[in-house]
């Protein structure tokens, strides 16, 4: 499996991201009720995303390469989220992080809501993984620039103390779903549906 950046972010338009969160539900017949468990961790990115119509065959060409690139489902590339959600700096992973819904973080412009409830974090894992998580709650920092994030995914994992949290232009990093790639036609843009690369 190879990585492969997309050749201009800007030129994708992500059209849909959703996230599957796995649940056991057990109903009993007799009182018609039900017990709902959650399985934790198993949250998954899934989606599509679309590139903007290309004005020519020159700029074409370096798409269809990067679609080829990508072959099918093995390999992987970024999707943007969301872009300059503010100007930064990156925060890293401050000491006591784990592998839930909670984030702690440092290296914050002190005293300040940084990301509010809704904005988009990018997480790198010991795996190599890179999980995208929205936030849950106002990242609000105190006097000494520290914060902890509230996510609406389980990490599945726990980052490296010290990891750099892409915060200013996170992203989904993503496998394609089809394993077939239309490379010649009349095409003025390509289409992708994805799933997130665990």
């Amino acid at each position: 499996m190879a990585h492969f950046p997309v050749p201009d972010p800007v030129r994708v338009i992500l059209q849909s991201l959703s996230v599957d969160r796995p649940a056991q539900e057990s109903r009993s017949e007799w009182t018609n009720t039900a017990k709902i468990i959650g399985l934790g961790g198993a949250q998954l990115w899934t989606g599509s995303a679309i590139t903007r119509v290309f004005p020519n065959e020159a700029s074409r060409r370096v798409w269809r390469a990067w679609l080829d690139d990508l072959e099918g489902i093995i390999n992987t590339t970024d999707l943007r989220a969301a872009c300059q959600q503010w100007a930064g700096p990156n925060p890293t992973v401050r000491v006591g992080a784990g592998n839930g819904r909670s984030l702690p973080l440092q290296g914050l412009p002190a005293s300040t809501t940084v990301l509010v409830r809704g904005q988009w974090l990018t997480v790198p894992l010991p795996s190599g993984h890179h999980r995208l998580a929205m936030l849950k709650a106002d990242l609000a920092s105190n006097g000494a620039g520290e914060a902890t994030a509230t996510l609406n995914v389980d990490l599945g994992e726990i980052p490296a103390t010290g990891a750099t949290v892409e915060s200013v232009n996170p992203y989904v990093r993503v496998r394609r779903t089809d394993r077939q790639t239309l490379l010649h036609g009349q095409v003025n843009r390509f289409e992708i549906s994805f799933t997130e690369a665990r």
